[in-house]
């Protein structure tokens, strides 16, 4: 066997780790075995390879070696491997602090080998619990910012979700729950608070409309977290505006793009329009039915997409389909902009109308308020080309090559 080892590592070299290694680990793991591990982790971030006649230095020869090797190995430590006569230790770190106590075997052997009374020094000192009562968690969850889509093909894909910035007025909404209702502040979880202002926003609902609603739709038996039975809610929602009783939330609409072209008035519309009240208007005022709100729904909450895009979206959809919106064809086209990892309504309509560039050097991070004028020529812009046509159709040849890829 050659003389030289390499050393790898897979973690962070951890600050404190000779602390831990002699309060936790050097009472069953012993004192080469510490030394050893001190001395690999030394090797990993600096030269990566030792020969085995620098182990003379820790004291250590060869049958100390092999022992407190198979110590640490033992412990998931590290881990050996042998290739060509040439060793590759890799360093996969120790366990810290609760970690550690989280650990039945670890814990077990550590209180085997030191006395009570050190034990439960060293339990005080690094097994550190917090006192929660009165508290709520309100982390947010894997699925609140990040969602997970199953592809036809069977592919999980995991994609950041595009929050929907609202005017949603929370100390509004609190206030009109506690004056009409037993709820006090603690009665919703923050994730709650969350699809509320998401449903604000989605279906163009007042605070106060929407505290109305909830309050109706919450049972106070139920544990934090789960008191809104949203299936009523949206039930609810939907009812309200079959019949058009609902107050609509004014808001002060963003203008995202200073032009008073066609294509910036319409860029603007998608991106300050709900898209309930964008349907409503694209129906002269009639209020959308409970299948194109539920389509609505899933374009949300199950693709991700924001207000504006959404809006483009079916904007798109009702002029290829016939003014009809077919939940099918809506969710085909709508899986296309996911997987382009489109998030507002400008790439969006570039998208869907094909007018997509290649990327050009060092595009600008800023508002698109710069970048559309009076003029008819195509403008570029960072990453894409907008063409300032008053159409935004396309004849049926692109219409059939846009849908072909999806199959049937």
């Amino acid at each position: 066997m050659k003389n030289s080892i390499i050393v790898k590592t897979t973690k962070p070299i951890f600050k404190d780790t000779l602390d831990v290694l002699e309060d936790l680990y050097k009472p069953f793991i012993g004192e080469d075995a510490k030394m050893l591990y001190l001395f690999l982790e030394h090797i990993a971030t600096s030269v990566q390879v030792f020969d085995i006649e620098e182990l003379s230095n820790l004291e250590l020869n060869s049958e100390s070696f092999l022992f407190s090797r198979r110590k640490l190995e033992a412990i998931g430590a590290i881990t050996t491997y042998l290739n060509d006569d040439q060793m590759l230790i890799v360093l996969n770190g120790i366990k810290t602090n609760k970690k550690f106590f989280d650990d039945p075997y670890l814990k077990k052997l550590l209180k085997s080998s030191v006395s009570k009374e050190k034990y439960s020094e060293l339990n005080e000192k690094y097994n550190i619990k917090l006192d929660l009562t009165g508290y709520e968690d309100i982390s947010s969850k894997f699925n609140d910012e990040f969602s997970i889509d199953i592809e036809k093909n069977g592919d999980t894909k995991v994609k950041v979700k595009n929050n929907i910035k609202t005017n949603f007025n929370k100390k509004e909404f609190l206030k009109y729950i506690k004056e009409n209702s037993q709820f006090g502040d603690n009665f919703f979880s923050s994730s709650e608070l969350k699809k509320i202002e998401s449903d604000c926003a989605l279906y163009d609902i007042s605070e106060k409309n929407m505290a109305e609603i909830v309050i109706d739709c919450s049972d106070y038996e139920k544990e934090v977290g789960k008191r809104i039975d949203f299936e009523k809610v949206y039930e609810r929602i939907s009812k309200i505006v079959k019949y058009n009783k609902l107050v609509i939330k004014k808001t002060n609409s963003k203008v995202m793009i200073n032009s008073q072209t066609e294509l910036a008035n319409k860029i603007n519309e998608y991106e300050s329009t709900s898209p309930r009240a964008f349907l409503k208007k694209k129906q002269n005022g009639i209020e959308p039915v409970g299948a194109d709100l539920n389509l609505i729904r899933q374009l949300s909450e199950r693709m991700g997409l924001s207000n504006g895009v959404i809006n483009c979206l079916l904007d798109y959809c009702l002029e290829h389909n016939d003014f009809s919106l077919n939940e099918s064809y809506v969710l085909k086209v709508a899986g296309t902009l996911v997987r382009a990892k489109i998030t507002n309504a400008l790439d969006c309509y570039n998208r869907l109308n094909k007018k997509v560039t290649k990327p050009v050097k060092n595009p600008q991070k800023t508002y698109v308020n710069d970048y559309l004028s009076t003029s008819n020529q195509p403008i570029t812009y960072g990453f894409m080309t907008v063409n300032q046509s008053s159409s935004n159709s396309s004849n049926e040849e692109d219409d059939e090559e846009f849908i072909l890829p999806f199959g049937d």
